[in-house]
């Protein structure tokens, strides 16, 4: 499909970070503590942007701030 993102582990990684403990969002911090936890690995700022640049532009994730919130398509 043209224009469809090409997917890598680290989007699935943070989405389920982001919707950690039932949580449908979350601040930047505990996004971080949330990925380590479930990959014992702290993703760099590089991977944090780059997922959440894909996420946000395929419509499952926006972000305010330093936050990020799984949208209804998303969940």
């Amino acid at each position: 499909m043209v224009g469809a993102p090409a997917w890598e582990f680290a989007d699935a990684w943070l989405m389920i970070a982001a919707s950690g403990s039932g949580r449908s969002g979350c601040e930047l911090t505990h996004l971080i503590g949330m990925a380590d936890a479930y990959n014992h690995l702290i993703p760099t700022e590089d991977v944090i942007q780059r997922s959440v640049g894909r996420l946000v532009a395929s419509g499952l994730m926006r972000t305010s701030g330093l936050s990020v919130t799984l949208t209804k398509k998303g969940r």
